[in-house]
């Protein structure tokens, strides 16, 4: 008595990558900040000089970028 192998059935599997086109409106914000010099009425008091002595002012310009993110979706094929 002996054996062999026997061909029983079998799967083939295809794999590939489809990109559907996309398009998508979106608002995006935008901030400047400007900074003008302008003569003062009434004159500076040396009391107004003290009390702007040692002052920092910070401004920031920001502006919002598309930022486009994919994700990997499986299907199966009928």
């Amino acid at each position: 008595m002996g054996k062999r192998e026997v061909c029983t059935g079998g799967i083939r599997v295809f794999s590939r990558i489809v990109e559907p086109p996309f398009s998508k409106s979106v608002e995006l914000r935008s901030e400047h900040a400007e900074v003008q010099g302008r003569p003062v009425h009434p004159p500076v008091t040396a009391g107004d000089l003290e009390a702007m002595a040692d002052r920092t002012i910070v401004a920031k310009e920001t502006a919002e970028r598309a930022v486009i993110s994919t994700a990997r979706v499986v299907t199966r094929s009928p």
